[in-house]
């Protein structure tokens, strides 16, 4: 059954919740190895990872969100989440249809995550969460001002690191091999462009490397066979890794769990 969160609605532990003109703000905390199944938001949405780490799953894609990160939400993308051993704690901004305009003005349709080295976005968006925390009647204006801000930096960052033509049909051979066997000069050769290229323009274009994409999408599938019980080293064989303990270091540097634990959690 398909999960469709309302306007100001999370998962998790409600620690707070201010709703301003426009736009909605709220924390919230997840236990330990919370998983969160696949829904929607109503509206576009700003995470702001205070702590903890979690990784999130969306259109057949894994990426992992740490202390700090910064993750766009589209409005009524689907996605799901699956938090480490430490848990964590959410700054939520959700922007109501008010403020669609801008967000339709800057293109801003795209899953997006920024990490450490956004450090002026990052900066921005600590403001509003910090102008959050120290509420006062004067909050309101300077809140929206900084989201202004924050949607601009977002989209410039975007921008610069949009998708070559070449990133589609990348991402399209990757989901059609044998994930054990590619390589990247194998998919390199079917583009037609060199290695390093290839290399350097995909981490540009995607945020991750795609040796860390190609683990991220052996994962995913290698979750979906564990849920159906099969066993750990016949999983880890299956994705072309040498033996369990290198599958189970693999699985629980993306998930956060060791495999048995997921398993166990997913029976």
């Amino acid at each position: 059954m398909q999960n469709i969160l309302d306007t100001g609605s999370y998962f998790g532990r409600l620690i707070s919740k201010k709703d301003l003109p426009r736009v909605i703000l709220s924390e919230t905390s997840y236990h330990p190895y919370t998983q969160l199944p696949v829904h929607y938001h109503e509206n576009f949405y700003i995470c702001y990872v205070l702590r903890g780490a979690y990784s999130e799953t969306y259109s057949q894609t894994k990426i992992n969100c740490l202390q700090g990160d910064i993750i766009i939400h589209p409005k009524h993308l689907e996605h799901s989440n699956m938090f480490n051993d430490k848990g964590g704690t959410c700054f939520n901004i959700e922007l109501d249809d008010g403020m669609q305009k801008e967000i339709n003005e800057l293109k801003m349709h795209r899953f997006q995550v920024f990490g450490s080295r956004y450090a002026q976005l990052r900066a921005t968006v600590h403001k509003v969460y910090k102008e959050y925390r120290s509420y006062d009647e004067f909050s309101p204006t300077i809140i929206e001002g900084l989201l202004l801000e924050t949607i601009g930096y977002s989209a410039r960052e975007a921008h610069s690191r949009s998708s070559p033509y070449w990133l589609k049909k990348a991402e399209e051979i990757i989901h059609e091999s044998r994930y054990s066997m590619i390589s990247l000069s194998f998919i390199a050769a079917q583009l037609n462009i060199s290695s390093s290229h290839l290399a350097r323009e995909f981490k540009k274009a995607a945020g991750i490397t795609i040796g860390e994409y190609i683990q991220s999408i052996k994962i995913q599938q290698a979750c979906e066979r564990l849920k159906k019980n099969t066993s750990i080293m016949d999983v880890a064989l299956e994705f072309g890794y040498s033996d369990q303990s290198h599958f189970t270091r693999s699985f629980k540097k993306v998930v956060g769990l060791t495999p048995k634990r997921y398993q166990a959690l997913n029976k």
